[in-house]
């Protein structure tokens, strides 16, 4: 997943990817990788 915002707006991109990481949890590799 790549999230793109407008410039000098890195902390809005960032309280996103956390809360997107909060739904959808850590990533994991899939079993046999």
């Amino acid at each position: 997943m790549q999230i793109v915002g407008k410039r000098w707006r890195e902390m809005e991109l960032l309280a996103i990817a956390q809360e997107i990481n909060q739904v959808v949890g850590d990533f994991r590799r899939p079993a046999g990788y």
